[in-house]
């Protein structure tokens, strides 16, 4: 998931129609989003309006890095490392 916060690949656009939101609701949010942003950039002084990934679960990307520190990566990655998925294929008997 590499979705940012806003605009036609953003939280709002993608997931905003899975969960109902007519198209003006879709423009609402990404501006409220885009506000959200603004507000982080201005006293965090950190851009998460171009974060890969900020977008993810509804925006919780961004806020989870903005907020707490957390670094973004990709689903595939967290469970082929939680699973050592390399050293088990290293060690598969061919």
């Amino acid at each position: 998931m590499t979705n940012p916060l806003t605009g036609k690949l953003g939280a709002s656009a993608v997931f905003g129609p899975q969960k109902g939101a007519t198209p003006e609701m879709i423009i609402t949010l990404d501006n409220a989003l885009a506000h959200y942003a603004r507000v982080i950039a201005r006293d965090l002084d950190m851009d998460v309006l171009n974060l890969a990934g900020g977008g993810a679960a509804g925006g919780m990307g961004a806020a989870l890095y903005a907020f707490c520190g957390a670094q973004l990566r990709q689903g595939i990655e967290i469970v082929t490392d939680a699973l050592h998925l390399a050293d088990q294929i290293a060690d598969a008997d061919w």
